[in-house]
């Protein structure tokens, strides 16, 4: 049953809603214009090779990153929804960036595993780590969507996608990040260690080598993942 109200009150949420909205279609303008000027690359060098557990892992962080903006406008359209299809619009909300996260954390102990030589003492401690970050994420988000429902709202003549949820919840919700944030500083600092000792060792051996440009590659693809 859509809740309704013409409470003034609301307006700053429906100019938040918004301008949330306009921040959302400059991002799937983006993202989908990227994708179409990179699709031919993508389908020759990815759908076309034979695949690897890293095909697998770029395609679904790809798309399911582009489903989550497409949910996002959606989930904000001023256009009569149900409950039903709100909730639905939550929980795709809620569950992509716990699934995306742990896809990514995969991606990079590879990474860093190659920038560390393959030390199996570091492939251990960062699946490890992972691990542990994805599994307190996944049960801090189920805890706060407990009873959690979707709901139609319709404030001031205009639709929105709303949850009934309670304020504990909402912080659990808002809490969900720091497994994921713990993560990725340990991620970068251990990144950042192999670039100081790299360097170091590049000082006292000016010729190079060629590992040496195998981690400088990794050095910048890894800069460009941190500032994002």
């Amino acid at each position: 049953m859509p809740y309704i109200s013409n409470d003034p009150t609301w307006w700053p949420a429906i100019y938040h809603n918004r301008i949330m909205n306009y921040f959302w279609v400059v991002s799937v303008t983006a993202v989908v214009y990227d994708w179409a000027l990179t699709f031919g690359q993508e389908f020759e060098l990815v759908w076309m090779r034979r695949w690897s557990l890293m095909t697998v892992l770029y395609i679904c962080v790809r798309y399911l990153g582009i489903l989550f903006s497409v949910v996002q406008i959606l989930g904000n359209l001023p256009f009569s929804i149900t409950d039903q299809v709100s909730t639905i619009i939550y929980f795709t909300e809620a569950w992509i960036p716990v699934a995306v996260n742990a896809m990514l954390g995969v991606i990079m102990i590879v990474r860093i595993h190659a920038m560390y030589q393959q030390s199996r003492k570091i492939l251990i401690f960062l699946v490890v780590v992972l691990l542990a970050s994805t599994i307190a994420s996944g049960v801090m988000t189920v805890i706060a969507n407990i009873d959690v429902s979707g709901v139609e709202q319709i404030l001031s003549g205009i639709h929105l996608c709303g949850v009934y949820i309670n304020a504990d919840n909402t912080r659990l919700t808002d809490e969900t990040l720091i497994p994921t944030t713990v993560w990725e500083i340990l991620a970068l600092f251990l990144a950042a260690w192999i670039v100081i000792k790299h360097f170091h060792e590049m000082q006292q051996s000016p010729t190079g080598s060629t590992i040496g440009d195998c981690i400088m590659v990794l050095i910048r693809s890894h800069v460009l993942y941190f500032i994002v």
